[in-house]
């Protein structure tokens, strides 16, 4: 009993280590791996995906968008692989595609500029459309980071391994406190 009493008191040291070095690495600031700066000329009636991320992109990957034109324009933040959305197409088009999957859309936006970060940019999109009368000069810049570790799986992972670590560690601690009496 002894001997497993150590064991166990051992692996939960591990354990609680472990949870403490992921925590570190959460508070490491993700790292800029590229900065695009982009211009396009948007018609009336028209749509383009300035965002496409699907399979290169995954838990590590965060995006920060910026995208600013010379008018009105719309924005749909989409959750949809970019290989069922066209790169670009008409008005009618997005709609029909909205209309298939209502529940797909994010961030429905409309203005003249537009920020926003997509954390753990997997199959994700971001549309730009043309509502207007007249042309668009969409400029939009795409920065990806990428981090040390992917936050949402490692804050799920040190939620569940800690108190086991704390749970091994104490009943090692008791079992030492009982011998020495």
């Amino acid at each position: 009993m002894r001997m497993l009493s150590t064991i166990l008191g051992r692996i939960g040291t591990s354990i609680l280590f472990v949870c403490l070095a992921l925590m570190i690495l959460t508070y490491i600031p993700p790292m800029c791996v590229d900065d695009s700066i982009m211009a396009y000329l948007l018609c009336p009636g028209y749509y383009f995906n300035v965002a496409r991320c699907c399979d290169e992109h995954g838990a590590q990957m965060e995006l920060e968008i910026r995208i600013s034109a010379n008018g009105t324009f719309n924005v749909y933040v989409v959750s949809v692989c970019s290989d069922r959305l066209m790169m670009n197409g008409t008005l009618q088009q997005l709609y029909e595609f909205i209309e298939k999957s209502p529940g797909k859309v994010l961030v429905e936006y409309v203005g003249n500029t537009f920020e926003y970060s997509i954390k753990e940019a997997f199959n994700t999109s971001v549309i730009v459309a043309n509502k207007g009368e007249s042309a668009l000069l969409v400029t939009y810049r795409v920065k990806t980071y990428i981090l040390m570790v992917p936050y949402s799986r490692v804050k799920t992972l040190i939620a569940y391994l800690m108190p086991l670590g704390i749970t091994f560690i104490m009943q090692w601690i008791l079992m030492k406190i009982k011998e020495k009496e």
